[in-house]
């Protein structure tokens, strides 16, 4: 196509200068439609054959947030290499940081959606490219679109590390990033210093986590995420569970309705398999509960009723269904033993049956030894949760399994409480949210809240 970008597309409106070249808004002259041309000086023929082929690259790669490549060629009068790029309404991102149009809660939300997308591209093979405001493009439906993705981004301008350069100009209003990072948080400090103290210092543990560069792109969108939640959870918190004698195994203080319903359903499936295989051709009994003790707390269960049809076919019916009612109970029964016997082989149940379960083969040689106090120092030891009262730092309980997390806050002398919820970010059974933030100062005793995708 060399030669033919003045003949069929046409630079109309300089947008925005780039360090080696423009973009321009322009006209594509065979279809009648509105274009963005992305140019770049080329020094020599090795430079455009290199820039061509990633362009062709590129160019089998789209999504929304990315403005796709529609041609590609040379302007033979300007020596300049042209991307042709599909336009979107909206302006340049670097217009709008000037204008200050975006709050708090916005620009952390903006970059945590452009996290996503990286994520997104880095799988597709895209290089991970510069998320600096001027390549970036802002559209009518607050969604940032990226320009230029076939080229690597400087380093400081790529990655975690551009993210929080990004995230500090849409929170500050700057066009640029300070080079130096103690100048960056200074700044940033005082741009936030209205925000509640909860977001404060969790943004400020953000930036700092980035700087050891440990905090991989995956964690920074989860800990912006929990800076989102901060505002709605005092709500989700206050919510009540409708059955108080539904408690958590552990010292937490409550669980939603959903979360009870789900375990309800847990239960169900355990007890049907023999249940089915026994009773199918029986009446069913009246409404049966089962209760569990476990420690101090009981957890009692409706697993469901049907009420047994009217007999109106005289006594021998009446004493099948006697008959079968009784039967049906040795049924449930039975359900009951094993809802025992698998609740006990849960993984959330402690360390005294977890070490219950591994004695036997040595009470088989010394049955006397099991109960002596060397053995059972140990296992005491390492329940003892600290002292109540004492100031320590917040675990972090994200990206852990929903077991693992509830460990963990056992283990740092935490109440806790979760939220299953749906969220298409993250694998299931996995901690996505929690509250208060890792590192927070609380209290031994205190609560902890941890939200679990499904």
């Amino acid at each position: 196509m060399e030669g033919s970008i003045g003949n069929r597309y046409v630079p109309e409106k300089p947008i925005l200068p780039l360090p080696g070249g423009m973009i321009y808004l322009g006209t594509d002259l065979s279809l009648k439609r509105q274009i963005i041309l992305y140019g770049v000086d080329s020094p020599d023929e090795t430079f455009a054959a290199q820039y061509i082929r990633q362009l062709r690259e590129a160019s089998q790669f789209t999504g929304e947030n990315f403005m796709h490549i529609l041609d590609l060629g040379i302007d033979t009068e300007s020596n300049r290499l042209m991307a042709i790029l599909k336009p979107c309404n909206g302006n340049p991102l670097i217009q709008e940081i000037g204008r200050r149009t975006a709050g708090f809660e916005e620009s952390v939300r903006l970059v945590c959606e452009l996290g996503v997308t990286m994520q997104k591209a880095s799988a597709e093979g895209i290089p991970q490219f510069s998320v600096h405001a001027d390549n970036l493009w802002l559209n009518e439906e607050k969604q940032i679109v990226v320009m230029n993705y076939w080229e690597t981004g400087a380093e400081r301008h790529r990655g975690v590390t551009g993210l929080c350069g990004l995230l500090y100009q849409l929170i500050t209003g700057a066009l640029t990033v300070p080079a130096s990072w103690n100048s960056l948080i200074l700044l940033l400090r005082e741009s936030i210093a209205a925000l509640p103290a909860q977001q404060k210092e969790g943004l400020l543990h953000i930036y700092d986590s980035a700087a050891s560069g440990l905090l991989t792109l995956q964690d920074f969108t989860f800990q912006l995420r929990q800076l989102l939640s901060f505002r709605g959870s005092q709500a989700i918190g206050s919510a009540k569970p409708d059955a108080a004698a539904l408690q958590s195994r552990s010292s937490a203080s409550g669980l939603t309705k959903e979360i009870e319903l789900e375990r309800i359903e847990e239960l169900k499936k355990a007890v049907a398999p023999p249940s089915r295989s026994r009773s199918d051709s029986k009446p069913r009994p009246q409404p049966v509960r089962i209760e569990e003790e476990e420690e101090d707390d009981t957890a009692t269960m409706v697993l469901g009723a049907v009420k047994p049809e009217k007999r109106t076919f005289g006594t021998l019916a009446k004493r099948v269904l006697i008959y079968g009612t009784v039967f049906a109970g040795v049924i449930v029964l039975a359900g009951a033993i094993l809802i025992g016997l698998l609740d006990n082989r849960k993984p959330g149940r402690g360390e005294e049956q977890t070490f219950a379960e591994q004695t036997p083969p040595t009470t088989q040689t010394q049955p006397q030894q099991t109960v002596t106090p060397k053995e059972t120092k140990p296992d005491s030891a390492a329940v003892t949760p600290p002292a109540a009262g004492q100031p320590i730092p917040a675990p972090s309980l994200m990206g852990l399994t929903r077991e693992q997390a509830e460990k963990q806050a056992l283990a740092s002398g935490l109440h806790y409480e979760f939220v299953i919820e749906a969220n298409d970010q993250t694998p299931n059974n996995t901690v996505f949210k929690q509250e208060p933030m890792p590192n927070t100062t609380v209290t031994t005793g205190g609560n902890i809240k941890f939200w679990v995708s499904k």
